[in-house]
This record gives structure tokens, C-alpha cells and sequence, in this order.
């Protein structure tokens, strides 16, 4: 209950209750599960964004919702000089704002009563019933890889945003000998960098992402294991390495991390693995 108070929008009558459809005290309820998720706890502009939508519309101002007014009263554009056909922000953000309903739905909010999404070419969110689904392994791309990000002091020659790229394309090729087709992609999801998740991966179960801190010399390396469906972690690990900023020191982070996940029972239903079956092995190189 606290929850859907923390998100409460006007109570007053609207049209679409007068009409039958659903009440509005439904639609609050589904959006406050939405906005205290962990698709969208890191994601304050996409929170902000899909209230303003979702209010205005209960509100009977869904005549107010396009493009222009999204720009002005969301992302701050000056009224004056705001031109929607130069600057594609609204677009970009909404688009990225059903990247995430399309997470939240193949993941914690599958089995929600209620169903809030955003039609393509459209800005007023549509608000449905659903019946619940039953949570599953996606037959393809069961794990989505965020690249990990590369924080802390970029020192060493400027050398640790490099590194960082190089040691996400080590590990994507670790991943892809390990899972195969099971892996999505190297999709990106981070509300802080504004990157928006790949779309070939909106429907995986499971989600890899960490960070590199990079401090004189040293490494600091945290990886966690997301299960969508539970919306809970399944496996954290952080761990430190020294040495130079090289090939050697990627390929030593990766093989860490993926001996890690060898032995989770997650690692096994991504692979459909009988328990009991011997350990994965990735292939050379």
C-alpha cells in the first residue's frame, strides 16, 4: 500500500471509468509496481517520463500528450526555440521507455493484472488487462550482457576506457563459447549513461552486468547476475587484480567471471543441463 501511495496520482473520475473501462485506482497501482522496479530504479528521466504520460492521460488530458509537450514540461526544452523536427530527443526517450515496459513485462511484471504500454507512433499510453504468464527460459538469447563500465580514474595514459572496451569483447567471446544462442547480445542498460537496452534482448531471463574501477595500478572488478523474473540478484561476486592495463589482464578478469557462473544452477537452466552433468569447459583462445 505504502508504495502506491508514494505514486499517487488524482483521484478524480475519469473518462474511462465512466465509460467502464478500467478504474483509475488500477492504473495507479500498476504504475507504482512499474516505478519502484529495478527496470526502473536507476532510470529517474523514464520514470518521470511514464508518470507524466500515464497522469496526463487519466487526467483527461490526452489531447495534451505529443511530442512537443513532452519535450517542454519533461525534458526542460525552452517553449521558444524547441523544434520537434530538429531535435529527436522525445522520440529517442520514448523509445527507450518501451525498451523497458518490455523488460518489465518479460520479467518481474509478467504475471501484473494490469498492463501499461506505449503504441509505436503514438505518445498516450495504452492500459490493458493480461492474463499471467508462465515464467520460462527464453527458448533464445536466455542471458543479455550489459558491458560492464568503466569508472574511477582514468589514469595510465588515458588507457582505462580502451581497456574497458577490450575487456567487454573478452567476455562477450567467453560468454558466446560458454552459452551460445543462449546469449541475447551485448545490449546496453544503464539509466545513468542514457543508453537503452538492446532490443534483442528484451526478453531474457537472466542479465550479466558489473563495472571496472581502475586506481593506480589496480582493478576493481563487480559482477552480478540479475534474474528478471524473480527481480532479485542470483549471484554477486567483486574481486581486485594488479598489473598492467593489457591483453593478459582481460582475459584473466573474464576467465574469473565465468568460472563463476559455471557452477550456478541459473548457468545450467540457461543450457538446459541435467544436474549431475559435468562442468562447462570453454573452447581455447
Amino acid at each position: 500500500m505504502s508504495k502506491v501511495q508514494q505514486w499517487s496520482l488524482p483521484v478524480a473520475e475519469t473518462a474511462a471509468e465512466r465509460d467502464g473501462k478500467i478504474p483509475a485506482v488500477e492504473v495507479e497501482a500498476a504504475l507504482a509496481h512499474i516505478l519502484t522496479s529495478q527496470v526502473f530504479a536507476k532510470a529517474p528521466r523514464m520514470r518521470r517520463l511514464l508518470r507524466t504520460l500515464v497522469e496526463k492521460t487519466l487526467g483527461g488530458a490526452g489531447h495534451e500528450v505529443n511530442e512537443f509537450t513532452i519535450g517542454v514540461e519533461v525534458f526542460g526544452r525552452d517553449e521558444s526555440s524547441y523544434c520537434t523536427g530538429e531535435d529527436s530527443l522525445v522520440r529517442v526517450q520514448v523509445g527507450r521507455l518501451r525498451e523497458r515496459l518490455n523488460v518489465y513485462y518479460a520479467g518481474p511484471g509478467q504475471d501484473a493484472p494490469l498492463m501499461i504500454s506505449i503504441p509505436l507512433g503514438r505518445y498516450v499510453p495504452q492500459f490493458r488487462r493480461q492474463e499471467p504468464a508462465v515464467k520460462r527460459v527464453a527458448a533464445g538469447g536466455a542471458l543479455l550482457l550489459v558491458p560492464f563500465a568503466g569508472i574511477g580514474q582514468f589514469g595510465e595514459g588515458g588507457h582505462c576506457a580502451s581497456f574497458s572496451q577490450g575487456f567487454n569483447e573478452e567476455l562477450r567471446f567467453r560468454l558466446l563459447s560458454l552459452f551460445g544462442r543462449a546469449l541475447a547480445g551485448q545490449g546496453a542498460f544503464s539509466g545513468a549513461g542514457g543508453n537503452a537496452l538492446h532490443a534483442a534482448g528484451a526478453a531474457s531471463r537472466f542479465q550479466l552486468e558489473g563495472s571496472l574501477r581502475v586506481e593506480a595500478g589496480r582493478v576493481r572488478i563487480a559482477a552480478r547476475l540479475i534474474d528478471r523474473c524473480e527481480d532479485r540478484v542470483d549471484w554477486y561476486v567483486q574481486f581486485d587484480r594488479t598489473g598492467t592495463l593489457d591483453i593478459s589482464l582481460q582475459e584473466d578478469i573474464a576467465s574469473e567471471i565465468c568460472d563463476g557462473l559455471r557452477s550456478l544452477d541459473a548457468t545450467r537452466d540457461m543450457l538446459h543441463v541435467p544436474p549431475g552433468q559435468p562442468q562447462f569447459h570453454l573452447r581455447a583462445g
